[in-house]
């Protein structure tokens, strides 16, 4: 599913996406690639033809990121950190991605790399870096 929409918007694969589960089946696809930064709302399993609209934004409109981590530590002492981070832009609603949400190990590993990627790319760090 994920690479399909991104067809629609973007060739794909990209430098980082994210898969975020909204309210009442909907679903978000957020990545980043080049300069640039994407956000797709959809109907998750739609059974029925759905209109897509893809909002995006250079990187330049960035205005702030902020990061929150939470932290867990297991028996035997080990501590997991899971991350939220919130891109805001100069106008527009923000994007939100949350590891924290994901129990499936993938999904969680595709939202930590967008995550770096975005921090990255505030950075000045190249993708692959």
């Amino acid at each position: 599913m994920v690479e399909q929409i991104g067809e629609l918007v973007r060739r794909w694969p990209v430098e980082g996406f994210a898969r975020e589960k909204l309210p009442d089946q909907q679903g978000r696809l957020v990545w980043i690639d080049g300069h640039t930064i994407g956000q797709l709302d959809y109907i998750a399993d739609a059974a029925e033809e759905q209109n897509l609209t893809a909002v995006i934004r250079p990187l330049s409109q960035v205005a702030g990121v902020g990061v929150n981590a939470y932290g867990s530590a297991d028996a035997f002492g080990d501590r997991t950190y899971r991350r939220a981070v919130v891109v805001r832009f100069a106008s527009g609603p923000p994007i939100e991605v949350d590891t924290t949400q994901h129990t499936n190990d993938s999904l969680r590993g595709h939202a930590d790399r967008f995550i770096n990627r975005v921090l990255d790319a505030l950075a000045g760090t190249p993708a692959g870096q």
